[in-house]
């Protein structure tokens, strides 16, 4: 499920699929806060990876992998311009499996819809690139991508707890607002030390920013408003020199002023992934085969408002279930908070840079990094256990 905050209709818009038909369907809150709904309306026959962007103008352009359940072939969008009520397409963004798992956005600084996607069609050198339209439907891939690097991992190396792998979760997300335009977040190989998984993030007006640190970043999420800020979620292992957990989640906050300051949210208890699901499947696969990963889901996206306050979701243990969804809220303090020892951000580069690992890659690296293909159905079931 992916919601969204409509401004032009002043409601809540999340679509959401039917795993047991992949339809795709779209729900519209009938006030400001989210208390009551109009009926489903199915937007699409068969879906997966959905995500929501409203135009200035009320314009609903709902972006998703082009998919028959099984396999994934590239991404398409549907647009409605009565409030989500019906809805036209589809309107195919591409038609490659190595160029899915996008997001779409609205973005009031070039007053244009953008998808944005990984290429991978190149591993292990991947781009971020983009997709413009004025109305949703008619769609053109920018020639110069927003950035070149390295395939990050998209498994922990090594088993990690009970024999099993983490799943690192590395689609791209992505947010907008008036104030910096499109925003994403994406996991690269370090381009000094390929081994080790960091984050970047691009934004429409600034460029696009590193964020290192000496052991692997992943599930990232990002999120900006209109006073220019930014928020970033991140997880890491409980040391920044060895693959242990639990697991930590890391705060980056981006002032409108463009000064920084991060820290582990939850530093006392840290994170137990061996309450996340159990998965196997192409997504937790390498050269050495196969694994069981555990797996918090595809994305762990924050929420925030314009007043520098966020929530930063994660997955936990529980006392009487298998797992809970928690959040935390967090607000910059007055006092500040103490900063993570070895984490670097920045400077802010232009797009279309070349940041991909010069040396000699290990022989092994591009099938460690080979793309799957898979529909998040297949990684559901698996997580399930079906």
């Amino acid at each position: 499920m992916f919601a969204l905050y409509n401004p032009v209709q002043q409601a809540s818009n999340p679509v959401m699929l039917d795993l047991k038909y992949l339809t795709l369907v779209f729900r519209r809150s009938t006030d400001s806060t989210g208390t009551a709904w109009d009926a489903p309306v199915p937007a699409y026959a068969i879906a997966d990876y959905p995500s929501v962007a409203v135009s200035s103008n009320g314009t609903i352009v709902i972006g998703f992998n082009i998919t028959n359940g099984g396999a994934v072939f590239g991404y398409q969008t549907v647009v409605s311009t009565d409030g989500g009520q019906s809805w036209t397409g589809p309107n195919v963004v591409t038609y490659n499996p190595l160029q899915a798992f996008g997001r779409v956005v609205w973005s009031s600084r070039s007053n244009e819809f953008q998808v944005l996607f990984v290429d991978k069609s190149s591993n292990p050198t991947y781009y971020l690139r983009r997709a413009q339209s004025s109305n949703g439907a008619g769609w053109s891939i920018v020639p110069t991508p927003i950035d070149t690097y390295t395939a990050p991992a998209p498994i922990s190396p090594t088993p990690i707890v009970n024999g099993n792998y983490i799943f690192y979760a590395t689609n791209p997300d992505a947010a907008a607002a008036s104030a910096l335009g499109w925003v994403v977040a994406y996991p690269v190989a370090r381009s000094d030390n390929p081994s080790v998984n960091n984050v970047k993030y691009c934004a429409e007006t600034l460029g696009c920013t590193s964020i290192s640190y000496p052991n692997d970043l992943f599930i990232q999420g990002i999120a900006t408003s209109s006073s220019g800020d930014v928020w970033l979620n991140l997880f890491t292992y409980s040391s920044p020199s060895s693959r242990t957990v639990p697991l930590k989640q890391l705060a980056v906050y981006r002032t409108s002023a463009g000064s920084y300051l991060s820290g582990f949210v939850n530093p006392s208890q840290g994170v137990d992934p061996t309450s996340w699901a159990v998965y196997t499947g192409g997504r937790c696969t390498n050269s050495s085969g196969q694994h069981f990963c555990y797996a918090m889901g595809d994305y762990d996206r924050p929420g925030m408002n314009p007043f520098t306050a966020a929530s930063l979701p994660f997955v936990g243990a529980s006392s009487t279930r298998i797992s809970d969804l928690n959040q935390i809220f967090v607000q910059d303090p007055a006092t500040g908070v103490p900063p993570v020892p070895g984490l670097e951000i920045g400077p802010a580069e232009p797009f279309g840079m070349d940041n991909t690992y010069t040396g000699v890659l290990p022989a092994t690296f591009a099938s460690d990094r080979q793309p799957s293909l898979e529909s998040s159905v297949q990684f559901l079931l698996s997580a399930a256990g079906h």
